[in-house]
């Protein structure tokens, strides 16, 4: 879901999509991009490493999950 930020100096509000990045150290990263900016980048494949959620902190919880065999 978008999130309404202003423009800077206007009273225009623009929609920005948040952009969740995790770099080597492991530490999240939060960005945004313009809704309209969106055609320019095609989807990516994307591997997980770590399973898990983020909260409304913005904090990564992993997912602690056992499979029995």
């Amino acid at each position: 879901m978008p999130i309404k930020f202003r423009v800077d100096g206007t009273d225009t509000y623009k929609n920005y999509y948040p952009l969740y990045n995790y770099v080597p150290n492991g530490e999240l990263v939060v960005g945004y991009i313009k809704t309209e900016d969106l055609s320019q980048f095609k989807r990516a494949t994307v591997k997980y490493d770590h399973i898990g959620t983020i909260t409304k902190s913005h904090k990564f919880k992993p997912a602690h999950k056992k499979l029995d065999m």
